[in-house]
């Protein structure tokens, strides 16, 4: 069955948007740390106006991002033997 309007891939996006902003942010900050002669005050993130985020300091723009997430090439389809064996053992 298909799935019309299902909104599920666009809020999946989404949240995998947010983790890669926050690992990307994670991993600036540490660096920021480690440099004495920069301030974490100066940065700022911007989120989903000029693109899916970007890092900002002293007012000026230093990175831009687009985020995409891939489908994996494993379907659910794929395991549904497997599934279907637990279940069955489950039900047992």
């Amino acid at each position: 069955m298909g799935r019309g309007n299902d909104a599920i891939p666009t809020w999946s996006g989404f949240n995998y948007q947010g983790k890669m902003m926050l690992l990307y942010v994670l991993e600036l900050i540490n660096q920021i740390v480690k440099d004495k002669n920069k301030d974490i005050d100066d940065y700022s993130v911007e989120l989903e106006k000029t693109e899916d985020f970007c890092i900002i300091c002293d007012s000026e723009y230093k990175s831009f991002h687009q985020v995409k997430a891939y489908l994996s090439k494993n379907k659910w389809n794929s395991y549904s033997e497997a599934m279907d064996k637990l279940l069955k053992h489950r039900a047992e």
